[in-house]
């Protein structure tokens, strides 16, 4: 394997990690811990990060449960569901990441990129926002 297939496999395991978690940091505004590992980017601090965001991916999953059952439309059950469903592998996924993140060359750039993916909002977490908009308003 070249120096090129190995760093495009890597940069899958970063920006899955970051798929994954996007949307934990945005439902739970949990933007400080990805500043403090972007700008702390070491194995230590990434530790850290990976026991609080698996803290919030378990509370995340509980929250979209309860969200997918007050919901009436299709469309937000459809993209709750897929939601739900990349964050029960959050256990394996952490473990790919962390897995390459403590092997790689450039580490410290790696993690600032898991940092900058997870921190863009994506269309699940737009769209989860609207649903739960549109309970908030159906409600009260």
């Amino acid at each position: 394997m070249n120096q090129q297939s190995i760093s495009q496999e890597a940069r899958d395991y970063v920006k899955s990690a970051a798929d994954i978690v996007r949307i934990v940091i945005h439902r739970e505004q949990a933007y400080d811990i990805l500043d403090e590992l972007a700008n702390n980017p070491k194995l230590e601090t990434l530790v850290d990060a990976l026991s609080k965001i698996s803290r919030l991916v378990t509370k995340t999953l509980n929250d979209l449960n309860d969200l997918k059952n007050k919901v009436n439309r299709d469309d937000c059950r459809n993209v709750i569901t897929n939601v739900m469903n990349g964050l029960q592998w959050w256990f394996r996924i952490q473990d790919e990441l962390y897995n390459y993140l403590k092997n790689v060359k450039d580490m410290h750039i790696e993690i600032k990129r898991f940092a900058a993916y997870a921190l863009a909002p994506d269309n699940n977490v737009v769209k989860i926002k609207e649903c739960e908009e549109s309970i908030r308003k159906s409600i009260g």
